[in-house]
């Protein structure tokens, strides 16, 4: 660690309370943790905490305020050094002390990526004791895309993830079963309710736009409706596969579930208000599905799968379907242009291929080529771009028309899974961290 000493004055002498406003732009600070290490085995130790914001405090504006306090339980000795770090980056230099301590204004680095960053206070007093603190501090971004919530939440095996259309629920399935359902509420996501029914992992997991319905299937082959306001039994068993359920997808009026699995088949299930009625199944693919989209209007059903294929259904005529081929890897991402002329589809080829769809036959429209990347999932935010995460932490969005790269970002580190739904962007980390971020319509 290196480190720049900030001695503090001689009035300072004799104060047993040493406060310091550290003021960082953009960040949210967290309850730090005291450690503290001591050159006098027979003094007591200082130590450091925060004082301000409170915990819970919004992410928003150009700067916050942080304010540190200091105390020394012994005889009061004031402040020897000063150490204030940004991903071990000193700026103690920058700080006015006085008195009470010391205060200044952090400028953020133009440089600096959205997610969390190590921010470390240190403080020793004259006697050589050392007290520390450290916090990951996050960095919610400015511009085309922002963070809008925040979680945390125990660290489990993940295996499917979803939200609705305004990102302000969000669904988890889990390898032992289970499926948790959170909950945005002033820009923090907390859990709101637990699911079980599954027997194994729960591999696909779709949410009506408002968040009310929920379908889920799994290594069980059942497919499974869940309501959410409570007006109805929670778990509804639609059917079964043959083998296990890995895609679902819900129309957009929330009345016809689409399912997919490692049978080949693609099934359709109305719900209605007493009954699920199953129409006859969609017969086509050669290897597993692994991704279905309704179009916008909900008159069109698509379908990814891993024999490398993209086929267009209408859910009215069951053996009717267009075949759309130029991946030669699993398809797993799928999205539809807001107005339905334009479909695009994502594949472990590390490929992005599209199709106008304005003319009677789908033709393949040019995309923008990235190279030695994995498409993990896409969506149109709004009419003329498309979003993509790839290469495991990377969102960038592309003209609709050109192709052309217009903004890119880095995500938070340890991504493990992502869905996009419209503008919004769900990511799910390995530490157990959980960010919903959204995307701008204006962008450099």
């Amino acid at each position: 660690m290196r480190r720049t000493a900030g001695f503090c004055p001689a009035a300072c002498l004799g104060f047993r309370l040493c406060r310091v406003v550290f003021v960082l732009s953009g960040f949210a600070p967290l309850l730090f943790s005291s450690n503290a290490g001591s050159a006098d085995p027979d003094r007591t130790p200082p130590s450091v905490r925060i004082v301000e914001p409170a915990a819970g405090t919004e992410i928003g504006g150009d700067t916050l305020t942080v304010e540190i306090e200091y105390r020394d339980a012994g005889s009061g000795i004031a402040v020897r050094t000063l150490h204030v770090l940004l991903n071990g980056t000193d700026y103690a230099g920058q700080f006015d002390q006085h008195s009470r301590g010391a205060s200044g204004q952090l400028t953020l680095p133009k440089s600096l990526p959205i997610g969390e960053h190590k921010l470390t206070v240190e403080i020793a007093d004259r006697a050589g004791n050392v007290a520390h603190t450290e916090t990951d501090v996050f960095y919610p971004g400015h511009g085309w895309l922002t963070l809008s919530a925040i979680g945390s939440t125990d660290m489990k095996r993940l295996s499917a993830l979803t939200l609705s259309a305004d990102g302000n629920a969000i669904a988890f399935g889990f390898e032992n079963g289970t499926i948790e359902v959170w909950r945005n509420t002033r820009s923090k996501l907390s859990q709101s309710r637990v699911l079980q029914g599954h027997r194994g992992p729960v591999y696909s997991l779709a949410l009506s736009d408002d968040g009310k319905l929920l379908v889920s299937g799994g290594e069980d082959r059942t497919v499974r409706l869940w309501h959410m306001d409570g007006t109805r039994e929670d778990n509804a068993l639609l059917g079964k596969h043959g083998l296990r359920v890995t895609a679902l997808a819900l129309s957009p009026d929330g009345r016809i579930v689409a399912s997919g699995g490692g049978d080949r088949v693609i099934h359709l299930w109305t719900i209605g208000s007493d009954r699920q009625h199953k129409t006859s199944p969609l017969v086509g693919h050669e290897r597993t599905v692994s991704c279905l989209l309704f179009s916008p209007d909900g008159h069109k059903l698509f379908s990814g799968s891993a024999d490398g294929t993209v086929r267009i259904w209408s859910p009215s005529k069951a053996q009717n379907h267009v075949l759309l081929r130029g991946h030669f890897l699993n398809v797993v991402a799928l999205a539809i242009s807001p107005d339905g002329k334009m479909a695009v589809s994502g594949s472990r080829d590390r490929s992005i291929r599209g199709w106008d769809l304005a003319g009677e036959q789908p033709l393949e429209k040019s995309l923008p080529d990235l190279p030695g990347v994995t498409v993990s999932a896409l969506a149109f935010p709004y009419e003329s771009a498309l979003l993509a995460v790839h290469s495991q932490n990377h969102v960038s969005l592309f003209d609709r028309v050109s192709g052309r790269s217009i903004a890119e970002a880095e995500l938070p580190s340890f991504l493990e899974q992502s869905a996009i739904r419209g503008s919004k962007i769900v990511t799910y980390h390995s530490n157990g961290k959980v960010f919903v971020f959204g995307v701008n319509a204006k962008v450099p």
